[in-house]
């Protein structure tokens, strides 16, 4: 098994004979210039590359297929609403709202990191050129109990599996 020390300070372990999959339930979220980014969900981690259609030479009873261009889909992110302002000013940035903000570039790298158990990294996806799209609040209701929750939906340029 190899084990290497990231920027972040988690061990990556790489176990080529792991036959059990990993569970989803532990993982953290790295957005660059953000200190503080505690979720408890994660979605649309998604390349969807387009099937292109063409002839070859003279061959008009039969299409191939090829790879056409790569489309990413939007991520949304979850979390318990605290005083961290974060979303709130990342998304007044990127849809102008702040006139102070209006010449600034929204866009910010970030990382999904899947953990183990015991905290160590097994997996990471580097997303590039994510700005927020939607940023919205849960439902208020006078009958729960349960925490209140922020949601952010970001649209990406690009993400890789490291």
């Amino acid at each position: 098994m190899a084990i290497r020390q990231t920027t972040t300070g988690l061990t990556f372990k790489s176990d080529p004979t792991r036959l059990l999959p990993y569970s989803k339930f532990k993982f953290l979220v790295e957005i660059e210039g953000f200190v503080k980014a505690g979720f408890h969900k994660c979605s649309g981690l998604e390349a969807i590359t387009e099937v292109r259609k063409y002839r070859d030479g003279g061959d008009t009873n039969q299409f191939h297929k090829g790879p056409g261009t790569t489309d990413f889909a939007d991520i949304t992110l979850e979390r318990g609403m605290s005083e961290d302002n974060d979303f709130v000013n990342w998304f007044k940035q990127a849809s102008f709202i702040d006139d102070a903000t209006v010449y600034s570039n929204p866009k910010r790298n970030l990382s999904i990191i899947l953990c183990e158990a015991d905290g160590s990294e097994v997996k990471r996806w580097n997303v590039y050129g994510a700005f927020p799209i939607n940023y919205k609040f849960d439902e208020l209701d006078a009958e729960s109990n349960d925490n209140m929750l922020e949601y952010i939906t970001l649209s990406i340029d690009a993400f890789e599996p490291v």
